[in-house]
């Protein structure tokens, strides 16, 4: 079983293939142009996966910029691959936060100790290949069959690397749109919506996580920004920039930017959750109208990165 997983990434479920494919990705290639100034690293969870798009920025920005899309699957965890970043020499000079993080790292091994469920896919990370068997066959007729879908799934994660870590949610099984062009209607509702509610950010500036993010800013000379992230309008109230945050966080070296998030028509969405590539491009387009004056020449760096 464990052979058959390792030789079929493709009938794994979309998120996983993704995750595991863009950490591979990180650990064996460069992410940024050798000859770029400014090297953007944009942090968060599926948002930013479905929300941010480096080659839009990058283009937006000009010759000097080169950005990458860390957005990850039900996960905001970004620490061991920043560290991963600075080891290798290739640090990014910004790095931007969309989530808080937590108090542990999600990779540590202590961690994984302490969450059966990261125990068990630790060591038995085929134990879903018959469910996942089951459930590619069944869906696979609407791709072509089991060999064009098989195919399909590859080639959406070598998408993703072409666009510099961007993923537009379409594939993920949790997440199957059923509307047309990929387009939530004006009137979209979800139960859990609530127009009325600010949903601010729960910042933590101590614990492990941050004392490893500060070591990697001193190793690094990282700059790093908080930015907003989004919600769709009617699922939460307009929010504006949060003066005690800033404060906490400016404490911490970490300049926030923006509100804690930007509300989007659900016609920019694919999903309840993930916007679709319209929606994509004006997020990233917001970020970079927010961000780009704030980016400033890097301090020298060591040489070694990558070749």
């Amino acid at each position: 079983m464990f052979a058959l997983y390792l030789l079929l990434p493709g009938i794994r479920p979309g998120a996983d293939q993704i995750s595991d494919a863009k950490i591979r990705y990180l650990w064996h290639n460069n992410l940024f142009r050798k000859d770029a100034t400014w090297r953007v690293l944009v942090c968060g969870t599926s948002k930013v996966l479905s929300g941010f798009q480096p080659l839009v920025f990058d283009q937006l920005a000009g010759t000097n910029v080169s950005s990458f899309n860390l957005g990850m699957p039900g996960s905001a965890a970004f620490i061991s691959e920043l560290e991963t970043l600075v080891a290798r020499g290739e640090a990014p000079t910004h790095v931007v936060l969309t989530q808080p993080w937590g108090t542990n790292d999600v990779h540590d091994f202590g961690v994984v100790l302490r969450n059966d469920d990261r125990l068990m896919q630790l060591l038995f990370p085929f134990r879903g290949l018959p469910r996942n068997l089951i459930l590619f066959a069944l869906q696979s007729p609407k791709n072509g069959g089991l060999r064009a879908s098989y195919q399909h799934g590859l080639g959406l994660v070598e998408q993703m690397k072409r666009d510099q870590g961007y993923y537009f949610i379409e594939s993920f099984r949790e997440s199957q749109t059923r509307y047309a062009g990929h387009r939530l209607p004006e009137n979209y509702r979800f139960e859990g919506d609530n127009p009325n509610l600010v949903r601010e950010r729960e910042l933590l500036t101590a614990g492990p996580v941050s004392e490893r993010l500060r070591r990697a800013m001193s190793r690094g000379k990282l700059a790093v920004f908080m930015a907003p992230s989004y919600y769709r309008e009617g699922e939460a109230a307009p929010c504006l920039p949060n003066a005690a945050a800033r404060e906490r966080l400016a404490a911490v070296g970490i300049r926030l930017c923006g509100p804690d998030y930007w509300l989007f028509p659900p016609s920019y969405f694919s999903d309840r959750e993930h916007l679709n590539s319209e929606g994509a491009r004006e997020y990233t387009k917001r970020l970079w109208r927010l961000l780009g004056p704030l980016l400033e020449d890097p301090p020298a760096r060591p040489s070694g990165g990558r070749g």
